[in-house]
């Protein structure tokens, strides 16, 4: 019996006791208990109800205390439940009730629950103003973490309306509470909200000082998960700006080192649309790295951070719509975690509830944009499903058979209001179970036999057709069909053999066609196709074998003259072959995934040299918006911690002088060490027309300093940042205003 079972037979016999006993107090409170535990195996409307007759009970006992608890679970229950109207009206009881005691902290609280319930069922509005008296009654009370919890669902109400500058200055509000406290993650991640707020409501310029902030504040907390959030909205405020003004944010890394994937082991891909492919696998660090192409090229690696999983886990990928994206996947403690994206990636967060053999692959579907499912074989070999209909409704089992633990499970839909779970149980019959509004007995599919718990494939091609595949014990690949009314018997596909219950992957590019591959013993793969007639005999996919032996690899469709295979080579890199047009072409790596190597790696007494490879355009966000154009510019870094700098830059307009700002930060500094500027500004006219520089000791995390130079010809200027580790950013970011100081006239020396 899982955990979960566990606590809600304890929660009925809870209150079976207090029913029986005529306890009312007691049964009151364990109502409440069971609402939690019913919705935790998405029993929402018994949920509903035990919270509904526990209120109820407190109500008649005059516990008032008691009823604002039970209040509070009721609205839980009705929003897991997607009665949002119910959810309203048991916080507003809530609220009447606090605001009568009086108790101010308990109204606040309830009124910003109640902005949220109200948001929910549509009543914007309402919402709003709920959120404004919560966040007015936080402010009275003065707790500094109840304003900015407040101030954030006030935020979050106003982006829903569109009413985007006053989210932004809700979120700069709660903002300045966390710098005030020194909270620094909780202020870059208000940053980063604040950024995006400004640039919905159309102030890149402004957008981009907040955004830029939170990058340097993720990376000096070490946080790569939020320094990539950061960056990202950093990119796409840099995007709006390119549109009004040239724009440039680069983020070299000259020292990484390349991640490694278990030969052969699992990946996930996907499709959102023609022009869109995205490759996922967790490298032999246990971290989940994904690949994408876009529009005709494979644009990089990027780490999904925060959250690690075994060397080579499983990992399950799907897509609701054109603009969304879900990962899941099972870390070393037996959990479920997910990380969505829908414009950027949100974060891992953990499906809890039930637990699962560590790395254990998942199934996963949707079924329509509303809706997913996933599903898992447990340490008992039970099967478990949880499903998403706005939120995660909780772990429950799908009775009647038992399979091997950590089992392959593959899933399929015919339609909206249809799925299918196949698995290989321990007598090596595969079994199926279906759904159209509940699950139903597990039946077992033909008689072959194949490993237990061996890896499948299955396709629908359209609504009366289902297909599964597997590669039997003696080594033959196998396939079986339903064709609306009945499930025939399995049949061979090819002569060919390959090691019993090794991986293989399967796609449909068009209702009359299928296509299957599998990998062999010697790393060879090979590829059959079903044409609306017959399957054929097996093929080679071009003669080179990046594989060692049997891998799992993993396939997608773009359209209807295009497939792609992909899967992780001997080398432990990932690699793929793609058919376009009729014919197969050459194997060729993903691009590499990187991460920075750290700085006790880099090799002593090594100078790490940055050189900008393009020509970079400036302009200020003030003044007459000349542009300045930057021809040449090198940082370098020496191990000593002494640093040298030189640029040259002109006005372009006025081939004239012009002026500028060197900005340096500095953070992650461990020891006082040696710090040396040095630069060089030339401009037509002027030649050498300043030196800057400065030595001193002991700079501590966080020291700043400034200089500038001055050119008569131009007002507007430009800034140049670089971070102390060498290993994050040389960068020109959008210009800004600052009065200059006059620059040093002699060498610091």
């Amino acid at each position: 019996m899982s955990l979960t079972s566990d606590a809600l037979h304890e929660a009925q016999e809870r209150v079976r006791v207090c029913r029986e006993a005529g306890d009312r107090p007691g049964l009151a409170h364990a109502l409440v208990i069971l609402s939690s535990e019913l919705q935790n195996v998405a029993r929402h409307d018994e949920g509903v109800a035990a919270a509904r007759e526990g209120a109820a009970l407190y109500r008649e006992l005059g516990n008032s205390g008691g009823l604002v608890w039970a209040l509070e679970n009721v609205a839980g229950r009705c929003t897991a439940a997607g009665r949002h109207p119910e959810a309203v009206e048991a916080t507003q009881e809530r609220v009447d009730i606090q605001r009568a005691a009086p108790d101010p902290p308990g109204l606040a609280h309830a009124l910003v629950t109640l902005g949220s319930n109200l948001e929910a069922a549509g009543r914007l509005d309402d919402a709003i103003a709920a959120a404004l008296e919560g966040t007015a009654v936080y402010r009275e009370l003065g707790g500094p973490g109840g304003i900015a919890w407040a101030l954030q669902n006030l935020a979050r109400r106003y982006q829903t309306a569109g009413r985007h500058a006053q989210a932004a200055e809700a979120t700069g509000e709660e903002a300045a509470i966390h710098r005030a406290a020194q909270d620094r993650p909780a202020l870059a991640h208000a940053l980063v909200t604040l950024g995006s707020n400004l640039l919905n409501a159309g102030e890149p310029e402004r957008a981009v000082v907040p955004a830029r902030e939170s990058v340097e504040l993720y990376q000096a907390l070490k946080n790569l998960g939020g320094f990539n959030w950061a960056l990202q909205s950093l990119e796409r405020i840099g995007v709006v700006l390119s549109a009004r003004q040239p724009f440039e944010y680069t983020v070299p890394r000259p020292y990484t080192v390349e991640a490694s994937f278990p030969p052969g082991g699992p990946l996930a891909t996907l499709s959102r649309n023609d022009n869109h492919m995205e490759v996922f696998a967790v490298d032999t660090d246990g971290r989940m790295w994904t690949s994408w192409w876009w529009h005709g090229t494979w644009d990089g690696s990027f780490l999904l951070a925060g959250h690690s999983f075994l060397p080579g886990a499983h990992v399950a990928a799907l897509t609701r719509n054109d603009d969304h994206m879900e990962v899941f996947a099972v870390d070393g403690a037996g959990r479920v975690w997910g990380n969505y994206w829908h414009g950027e990636w949100r974060g891992w967060f953990e499906i809890p509830g039930h637990l699962f053999p560590p790395g254990a692959p998942l199934a996963v579907m949707s079924r329509n944009e509303d809706h997913m499912e996933v599903w898992g074989v447990d340490g008992d070999g039970k099967v478990w499903g949880n499903y998403w209909n706005g939120e995660w409704q909780g772990w429950f089992e799908i009775p009647g058979h038992l399979f091997p633990a950590a089992a392959h499970l593959v899933s399929l839909t015919r339609n909206d209001d249809h799925m299918e779970l196949y698995a290989v149980d321990g007598q090596r019959r595969l079994y199926a179970s279906a759904w159209g509004g509940e699950w139903g007995q597990w039946a077992a599919i033909g008689s072959y036999e194949f490993p237990p718990g061996s890896p499948l494939g299955g396709i629908s091609r359209h609504e009366e057709h289902l297909e599964v595949f597997g590669i039997d014990k003696d080594g033959q690949f196998r396939a079986n069909w339903w064709d609306g009314d009945n499930w025939h018997e399995w049949v061979p596909i090819g002569t060919r053999l390959f090691e019993p219950g090794s991986p293989l992957t399967t796609v449909s590019r068009h209702e009359d066609h299928l296509e299957v591959f599998v990998v062999d013993t010697q790393g060879q793969t090979w590829g059959n196709y079903w044409d609306s007639e017959d399957w054929h005999e097996w093929y080679e996919i071009r003669a080179q074998r990046p594989f060692a032996g049997p891998a799992h690899l993993a396939t997608l469709t773009r359209d209807d003259d295009h497939m792609e295979v992909f899967g992780i080579g001997g080398s432990g890199k990932r690699t793929a072959g793609w058919y376009m047009d009729g014919n197969w072409n050459d194997w060729f790596l993903l691009p590499a995934a990187t991460t920075p190597l750290p700085d006790e790696e880099i090799p002593p007494g090594e100078e790490r040299i940055f050189t900008l490879g393009k020509e970079i355009w400036v302009y200020s966000t003030v003044g007459m918006r000349l542009p300045l154009y930057c021809s040449e510019a090198r940082l370098v870094c020496r191990q000593d911690g002494s640093w040298q700098f030189n640029a040259f830059m002109r006005n372009t307009e006025t081939d004239g002088d012009c002026s500028f700002d060197l900005y340096l930060r500095l953070h992650d500094v461990s020891r006082p060490f040696d710090f040396r500027l040095s630069g060089e500004l030339g401009a037509p006219g002027d030649k050498e027309a300043a030196q800057l520089g400065r030595l001193t000791q002991g700079f501590l995390p966080e020291a700043r300093f400034q200089e500038e130079g001055h050119f008569d010809a131009l007002t507007d200027q430009a800034f140049f940042r670089e971070v102390f580790t060498c290993s994050a950013t040389f960068t020109i970011p959008p210009p800004g205003w600052s009065s200059y100081i006059t620059p040093p006239t002699e060498d610091p020396e």
